[in-house]
């Protein structure tokens, strides 16, 4: 088991994700624009983890889908902890998928993902494994 936080502050994260992806080889910003708003091949060299965030139904009841997929073969599921699961907050959503995120310094080390945020971010946690 792992666990994956980021963080700015301790406060929780408040917005929303519509894709997370793991790597384990610094990416380009040119890579990073070039990819930022579509989906991807689950087997994109140097792809750890991507989870697409699409399961469940966007504000709907969804008290038992807790396991957020891992779209590689390396099977790296995590487990949604914390969340209502119903309604329009604290919910799965629908694809939003905007420009506005600064991920480029996105790394993993000792179970930590450490990306870089604009200053009106906080933090998020999740389990995975």
């Amino acid at each position: 088991s792992h666990v994956f936080t980021l963080s700015e502050s301790s406060e929780p994260y408040q917005g929303n994700m519509d894709e997370i992806r793991v790597w384990n080889v610094a990416r380009t910003q040119a890579q990073i624009n070039d990819n930022k708003n579509v989906d991807i091949s689950s087997s994109t060299t140097g792809l750890v983890a991507y989870f697409k965030c699409n399961s469940g139904t966007a504000s709907g009841n969804n008290a038992g889908i807790t396991t957020l997929t891992d779209a590689t073969s390396n099977g790296i599921n995590g487990t949604l902890t914390n969340f209502a699961l119903t309604g329009s907050t604290s919910n799965w959503v629908a694809t939003s998928l905007s420009a506005d995120a600064d991920l480029s310094a996105l790394a993993i080390s000792a179970g930590t993902i450490s990306p870089t945020f604009s200053s009106n971010t906080t933090s998020y946690t999740t389990s995975v494994g």
